[in-house]
């Protein structure tokens, strides 16, 4: 029974050791590790250093270019938990980084009452071996809330330059957008037209000016989007700083699940074709729209770009000169909502302000 007992803990030495070894071969760069002794850092981008430079915080923990923490905010509407963060690219290549993201729930990000976002933006660029420091700011959403604590796990997400995919630039039409919901006169205007479906329209919840809508819906979004005789139905689609004349549907539905309506604007670059048994897929940019606290409209997220099948502007079995909202899909990941999602999820997805 002792040989045995000694034999399994020669063995748990000789594992340990082996597995150390290979650890040690596969790591370069010092780094102090919590504690006493040393160890190597990968050649990955990594959170080097954490301070609170504002409030209060504890059980802070980095991996990568994870921060994990524990915030408690002030019985404030004004409180705010403020981490200067600062991060190292340990790597031969730059990086850009790619926004914040989290998974709400009781182990990731508990508190959704409570905000976070980073002063540095999505595509700043991080040149090899160099390091850049950042705050993470901690704040309530709306008021003092019940619960004044967030334990929370975000990743502060840096992606090699080649495979960063900037942000379609969203000068003309979103601004004017958000302009003309925000704009009694012209969001009346808008309404009303919506709801005059004489013209042939199937109903009231969308109105557009793609090529088949009618001389009126036409006629309506041009005049919203035109100010001071600029035509601002654009959009840069390739990033290049090129703009794009775009013919759009706006659509009012309740895609949150909370019976208050959306407005979203789908806008497309391309010309529509196809028919009723051969539909062409289109290419569609979204962007939603949600009225806060204060009943102003915001937009949630960033303009998504998706596909759409072909249509009847006015749902009937003409030929196609227009595009579904109802089957929009999403073309890439957006918030770790996959490629392919609906509109719904694509909004579901989005984090909590």
């Amino acid at each position: 029974m002792k040989i045995r007992a000694l034999a399994m803990i020669l063995c748990t030495l000789f594992m340990s050791t082996a597995f150390l070894g290979i650890g040690y071969a596969a790591l370069n760069d010092e780094l102090t590790v919590s504690g006493q002794g040393t160890g190597k850092v990968p050649e990955i981008v990594y959170i080097s250093a954490v301070t609170v430079s504002n409030g209060s915080a504890t059980n802070i923990t980095k991996s990568g270019t994870v921060l994990g923490s524990t915030v408690t905010l002030a019985a404030s509407t004004s409180a705010q938990t403020i981490l200067r963060v600062t991060v190292k690219n340990n790597t031969e290549y730059p990086y850009v980084f790619n926004g914040l993201t989290y998974t709400e729930g009781p182990d990731t990000y508990d508190n959704t009452a409570i905000t976070v976002a980073t002063s540095i933006k999505k595509g700043v660029a991080l040149s090899a071996g160099a390091s850049t420091s950042f705050d993470v700011t901690y704040k309530y959403k709306s008021g003092v809330a019940s619960s004044r604590t967030l334990n929370s796990i975000v990743n502060l997400s840096f992606v090699p330059s080649d495979e960063y995919i900037p942000e379609i630039a969203v000068k003309g039409a979103i601004g004017q957008f958000g302009a003309i919901l925000n704009d009694s006169v012209s969001y009346n205007k808008l309404i009303d037209a919506m709801d005059n479906t004489a013209g042939g329209r199937a109903n009231n919840t969308y109105m557009g000016n793609v090529a088949g809508a009618t001389d009126a819906d036409s006629r309506a979004i041009d005049e919203l989007f035109t100010v001071n005789g600029k035509h601002l139905l654009t959009l840069d689609i390739k990033g290049d700083g090129t703009e794009t004349n775009v013919t759009a549907m706006i659509k009012r539905e309740d895609i949150g699940g909370t019976s208050a309506d959306e407005m979203v604007i789908y806008m497309t670059g391309e010309t529509i074709s196809g028919s009723l048994f051969r539909p062409s897929e289109v290419q569609v940019f979204a962007a939603i729209y949600v009225q806060n606290d204060a009943g102003e409209w915001e937009q949630r997220g960033e303009l998504f770009e998706g596909v759409a099948n072909s249509n009847n502007y006015s749902g009937g079995w003409g030929s196609h000169n227009s595009f579904n909202t109802d089957t929009w899909e999403s073309a890439k990941v957006y918030n770790n909502v996959k490629a392919g999602s609906t509109i719904e999820q694509v909004l579901a997805g989005i984090p909590a302000e």
